[in-house]
């Protein structure tokens, strides 16, 4: 009877895994929340890249607001902008 005990345990252990080296383990995990890093990923869209200024008078002061949305979930931050 014991030995029956032990071939029964090793047979459930070989198993499970197996079943988690196919990666059945991870399929619950998927589908629940994302891991913490992809959910607090920012993720920056720009509706509009390039601006056409009308023709201006040599020295004069322009200025262009350009928008920038975060599509993603975390802060965005904008280290550094340069004008072409």
């Amino acid at each position: 009877m014991p030995n029956r005990i032990w071939r029964n345990a090793f047979f459930v252990a070989s198993f499970l895994v197996l079943m988690l080296g196919f990666g059945f383990g991870e399929a619950a995990s998927a589908e629940g929340d994302p891991t913490p890093t992809q959910a607090a990923a920012p993720k920056a869209h720009w509706p509009l890249t390039t601006y056409e200024f009308a023709p201006l008078m040599e020295g004069a002061d322009i200025q262009y607001d350009f928008i920038v949305e975060n599509k993603g979930q975390g802060p965005l931050t904008i280290n550094k902008v340069q004008p072409d």
